[in-house]
């Protein structure tokens, strides 16, 4: 794992203290980095590492570890861990494949503030949407699964001393979870209420 890879998630890992993940310090990847793999102590390091468990790890690998590290109960998490991907896709550790990968899998806050573990489509959020002038500001399908991205997502944050414009994670968000609005959505079969 190249040296600013690594020190992006053992920063990253101390934010989330993500069980039974440790990322061993800077000096030492930078030390296995530098020597060459044919050197014998960077061979017995190396050998003794693999005896031990610990394994390289990339920025799709340690997401995905997040991604089950997320839970409903902690909504703020769900927002730090796309904070974490926008940022690790901003800085080239992650291409948009990986990213919109990941964003359609991860636990998202919807339009009722809660968190959302699974869903079946990713919708736009209800502010200006037509599924909204539509059907009202609730979303009529969220028992079938279907997520509005929520709020919290159009403020500013900070992540790790970087911050982040208004609505810039969320339109990150709506475009790598492929969120979708009418004409684009198709409905489940459910009978709907249209407003007057």
């Amino acid at each position: 794992m190249e040296l600013e890879l690594h020190t992006w998630l053992s920063k990253c890992n101390m934010e989330f203290g993500c069980p039974g993940v440790y990322i061993i310090p800077n000096s030492t990847q930078k030390a296995l980095l530098k020597n060459k793999p044919i050197c014998r102590r960077n061979w017995s390091v190396r050998n003794w590492l693999g005896q031990a468990r610990v394994s390289s790890c990339s920025a799709h690998d340690y997401a995905s570890l997040l991604q089950n590290h997320v839970s409903g109960e902690e909504p703020n998490l769900a927002v730090t861990l796309s904070n974490f991907l926008y940022h690790t896709h901003r800085k080239g550790f992650l291409d948009d494949n990986s990213i919109s990968d990941i964003c359609r899998r991860i636990p998202i806050i919807d339009g009722a503030d809660h968190v959302r573990m699974q869903r079946t489509v990713t919708l736009v959020p209800a502010l200006d949407s037509k599924w909204m002038k539509l059907f009202g500001p609730q979303n009529p399908f969220v028992e079938q699964n279907y997520v509005d991205i929520g709020y919290v997502y159009s403020k500013s944050s900070l992540f790790l001393g970087e911050s982040m414009p208004e609505k810039e994670l969320l339109q990150f968000i709506s475009k790598h979870s492929k969120a979708v609005d009418l004409p684009e959505l198709c409905p489940p079969d459910v009978v709907l209420q249209s407003i007057s």
